[in-house]
């Protein structure tokens, strides 16, 4: 028969003991985090989409909604620009390969039809600026 106080000692260090393998966790065993992922298509040129992380995506997303283009539209560079300067949103700093995501995903607004390209071409050069897409007018009785 165990003594009472070392009985007590024993409990104490088997607790500890415990308590420190719960802190610690259960050794090196990470659990593998999957992301939900946006596929970005281009309409143009190579249609091989380009998986973008869904809260990036996201993230920029709902920064170009409050670019206004105007009628004139924007080129990416300057979308990108305003994308980056956008208030209440680091996006360059929180998206490490933040010019590339920008482009996939204006690219993808394109296919989905949230913004439309506009082509001015010269002899010398092709211009494509970006511009948000006209908003259908609902019929009477809709």
């Amino acid at each position: 028969m165990i003594k009472p106080p070392v009985r007590l000692a024993l409990q104490t260090v088997l607790t500890a003991i415990i308590t420190i393998a719960m802190l610690m966790g259960c050794g090196d065993s990470v659990t593998e985090a999957v992301d939900e992922v946006v596929r970005c298509r281009s309409l143009p040129g190579d249609r091989t989409a380009k998986n973008v992380d869904a809260w990036k995506y996201d993230a920029i997303h709902d920064a170009m909604q409050l670019i206004d283009p105007g009628v004139d539209g924007l080129t990416i560079a300057q979308l990108t620009k305003r994308l980056a300067q956008t208030p209440k949103a680091n996006l360059k700093a929180e998206i490490m390969d933040f010019e590339q995501v920008a482009e996939y995903v204006l690219l993808e607004m394109e296919v989905r039809g949230e913004l439309v390209r506009m082509t001015n071409s010269t002899e010398e050069s092709e211009t494509v600026r970006f511009t948000k897409a006209p908003v259908p007018e609902l019929a009477e009785g809709e």
